[in-house]
């Protein structure tokens, strides 16, 4: 990375919530790079008056910047920065890559990517299946890198459980719990208890012991609870696969949930049908199933969950050090 890269942190203060953690993440891992120049440049998303300010500032900044200058951004934009963007590349002479957090053209039915991807210079993707699909619709003679993971820090320590004294495998099950992203919790009826964190759940069954919410940066409440849990990463309303809009979008990205346990050495249950599959089955940190049913047997496995959970801790150290978006930098053209 011999270039000038600027990375441009464009959250304002009023989006520091869970929903926004893996830009916040990866504003302090970067500042922490010589290689890298963070710049704040908020880029609001509120009324009309707070995005006309906006406005005027992220244009002060790209008219500002220097030939030869590399602009890193999150990606998407929100409206209309990413089109200014692309205005201001006709006037100046400056190259920008892109840090790949969703694709609306997957998350949304109709929904088109800006054109804004087709012009970058580097795009860092979640995984192969994603960088695939980009493809297919377009994306063609841009440096793409695979993140394979993204990075989740905080402040616990996941060396404070008492692994001896876990007897029992618990089922572990965080994020967003409306019946929009996971129905499938409304309807189903495990035969072990599970343990879910989250906001939006209104449910009833008695296996599914609701605990509230954590902070995102200090996720101790699930260290606190000291058991031996399996991390879901499911979504959509079926327990025999993952279905629906959220479901299907599980093909392609890499949920920010398997970050968050495996950062906690927690091993991970994957949909066999996910793009994260491939890098489980890799990295040998959790099982992969085609229905919830199999649970079951997975969680009376002692064994299998210590092998799990050893290479869980492998990538723990990883993902807290930023290690995964350090990699994927070094591949910038």
């Amino acid at each position: 990375m011999s270039k000038k890269y600027i990375y441009i942190h464009d959250l304002t203060e009023s989006e520091n919530h869970a929903g926004y953690k893996a830009r916040h993440d990866i504003f302090n891992i970067l500042k922490k790079r010589k290689e890298i120049e963070v710049v704040k440049v908020p880029l609001s998303i509120g009324g009309i008056f707070e995005r006309i300010s906006s406005v005027i500032a992220f244009m002060k900044f790209l008219n500002n910047c220097r030939q030869g200058e590399h602009l890193v951004f999150n990606y998407p934009l929100a409206k209309p920065y990413g089109k200014l963007l692309e205005i201001m590349t006709f006037f100046r002479s400056f190259n920008f890559s892109l840090i790949v957090h969703d694709l609306n053209s997957l998350r949304k039915k109709q929904a088109k990517e800006d054109t804004l991807i087709y012009k970058a210079t580097n795009i860092i993707s979640h995984n192969k299946t994603m960088t695939s699909y980009m493809k297919d619709i377009g994306v063609e003679n841009i440096n793409i890198i695979e993140l394979n993971l993204f990075d989740y820090l905080h402040q616990c320590d996941s060396q404070t459980r008492n692994i001896e004294a876990c007897v029992d495998i618990t089922l572990l099950i965080a994020g967003n719990l409306s019946k929009e992203k996971a129905g499938y919790l409304y309807s189903w009826e495990p035969t072990f208890p599970v343990d879910i964190y989250g906001i939006n759940y209104n449910g009833t069954s008695e296996k599914l012991n609701y605990h509230g919410v954590f902070d995102a940066d200090n996720p101790g409440k699930l260290m606190s609870m000291n058991k031996s849990y399996y991390g879901l990463v499911w979504d959509g309303d079926s327990q025999l696969t993952c279905s629906g809009m959220f479901g299907e979008y599980l093909k392609y990205n890499n949920p920010h949930k398997a970050s968050l346990y495996l950062s906690l050495s927690i091993p991970v249950v994957v949909w066999s049908g996910s793009a994260l599959a491939e890098f489980v089955r890799r990295e040998k940190c959790g099982v992969v199933i085609d229905n919830l049913n199999e649970l079951e047997h997975i969680i009376r496995n002692k064994n299998q969950w210590e092998h799990c959970r050893v290479e869980a801790e492998r990538l723990s150290l990883k993902i807290s050090n930023g290690d995964f978006l350090g990699e994927a930098l070094k591949k910038f053209e």
